[in-house]
C-alpha cells in the first residue's frame, strides 16, 4: 500500500482497504442542501463515521477518491467546518479522478481545532507523471483514473487475504465499481469460442454477465455459461476480494447496469443516503462470516465493533460458563469419590 503505516501491519489477513467517492457518497448531501434543513442528522453521521474509523484503526485504511481538485476539496472542507460539520478526513486524498494522491500529514484535530489542513499540495505521494508511468507499466488500459489505485489494492488483497471496498454514486465511479475491470479478460479471450462477448462494449458485457448469473436460457447465454464455468471466469468474479457500494441517487443512476449484473452474487450493495458507516460495517461483517481466515486476522477491537456485544458473549462468557460447569463437575466427582 501507499501509506507507510499500512505497510507494516499487513502481515496477516483481516485488513480493509476502503476507497470512497466524496460528493454524494461520503458527503451525502449537496452543498445547496446544507444551506437548509436536511433529513440527515449530520452530527450523528459524522460521529458514526468517526467511530468506524477509530474502531478499525490499524485494520482499515481510508482513501477519498474524488473528481475535485485539491483546492476545491480544501474549500469544501472549510465550508463544512464553518457549518460545524466535522467530517473525518481520510488517510489519503486522491484528486481529479486519480490524477494526484496526497498523504495525510496531520490529524483531524489539527484541522477542526487549530485550522491546520492535514494535506499539502506540495506533499503528494507521487506526482501525476510518476503515477501515469506506473499505470502504463502495469498495462492498465483505462489510464490514470479512479480504477488505478483500487486495482493495485486488489492485487495486494488477494495476496494478503484482505478485502477492498469501493463506494461511489456517479458516472466517474463507473470503472472503479465494475468488477469486470478487476479480472484479466484478455486471458479468457485468448482461448474463448465466444469472442463476441469480449469485443462487445461494457454495457453489453454487463447485460450478458447478468443473464449468465441469473440463469437465463438461450443458445448464446447457455454457451457463455458453460464456457465461463469451465474456464473459471465466474469463479474468479465471485471470489474477488472486492465489494462495491453504490450510493442511491434521487434520479436515474448511471451505475444501474453494474448493480443489476452483480447484485445476485453479493458483490454490489446499494446504500441509502447517510448510511456510509453502517453499510461498510455490514459488508465487512458479511465477508468475515464467509472467510475464517479474514475473521481470524481481525484485531480484537475491530472484531468486537463489527460483530457487536454478542461476539464478546460468545468468546468470553460462554467459555467461562463452560469452564465453571466443568470445574464444578470435577469437584462433585472428587467429593463423591472421597465418600465412597
Amino acid at each position: 500500500m501507499r501509506i507507510p503505516v499500512t505497510d507494516c501491519i499487513c502481515f496477516r489477513a483481516g485488513k480493509v482497504h476502503l476507497y470512497s467517492d466524496f460528493d454524494g457518497t461520503y458527503l451525502p448531501v449537496a452543498k445547496e442542501e446544507l444551506k437548509q434543513k436536511t433529513n440527515i442528522n449530520l452530527d450523528v453521521y459524522c460521529r458514526e463515521n468517526s467511530e468506524l474509523l477509530e474502531k478499525t484503526k490499524g485494520n482499515l485504511d481510508f482513501h477519498i477518491s474524488t473528481g475535485r481538485n485539491f483546492d476545491s476539496f480544501f474549500k469544501m472542507m472549510e465550508f463544512l467546518k464553518q457549518k460545524n460539520i466535522h467530517l473525518p478526513l481520510p488517510d489519503s486524498l486522491i484528486t481529479e479522478n486519480g490524477s494526484d494522491e496526497f498523504i495525510k500529514t496531520g490529524s483531524d484535530k489539527d484541522f477542526y481545532e487549530k485550522d491546520i489542513f492535514p494535506f499539502s499540495e506540495t506533499k503528494t505521494f507521487k506526482t501525476k507523471e510518476e503515477r501515469s508511468l506506473e499505470c502504463k507499466n502495469l498495462n492498465m488500459k483505462y489510464g490514470l483514473n479512479k480504477l488505478f489505485d483500487v486495482k493495485k489494492s486488489i492485487k495486494d488483497a488477494i495476496k494478503n487475504k484482505d478485502i477492498v471496498i469501493v463506494a461511489g454514486n456517479g458516472s466517474n465511479d463507473f470503472d472503479m465499481l465494475n468488477p469486470l475491470n478487476y479480472v484479466d479478460l484478455k486471458k479468457y479471450e485468448e482461448k474463448s469460442e465466444n469472442k463476441e462477448f469480449f469485443r462487445a462494449k461494457t454495457h453489453k458485457k454487463l447485460e450478458d454477465i447478468k443473464a449468465v448469473l441469473d440463469g437465463v436460457s438461450s443458445e448464446y447465454i447457455n454457451r457463455l455459461r458453460r464456457e465461463f464455468e469451465a474456464n473459471g471466469l465466474i469463479k474468479e468474479l465471485k471470489e474477488l476480494p472486492l465489494y462495491c457500494i453504490i450510493a442511491k441517487n434521487s434520479g436515474k443512476s448511471d451505475l444501474k447496469p453494474i448493480f443489476e449484473a452483480f447484485s445476485s452474487v453479493g458483490k454490489i450493495v446499494e446504500m441509502e443516503r447517510g448510511e456510509w458507516s453502517k453499510t461498510i460495517r455490514a459488508v465487512i461483517k458479511r465477508h468475515a462470516k464467509n472467510s475464517k481466515e479474514f475473521k481470524a486476522g481481525m484485531g480484537d477491537v475491530f472484531k468486537k465493533y463489527i460483530f457487536g456485544k454478542n461476539l464478546y458473549h460468545r468468546y468470553v462468557y460462554v467459555p467461562a460458563i463452560v469452564g465453571i460447569t466443568i470445574g464444578a463437575a470435577c469437584l462433585i466427582y472428587r467429593l463423591n469419590k472421597k465418600t465412597v
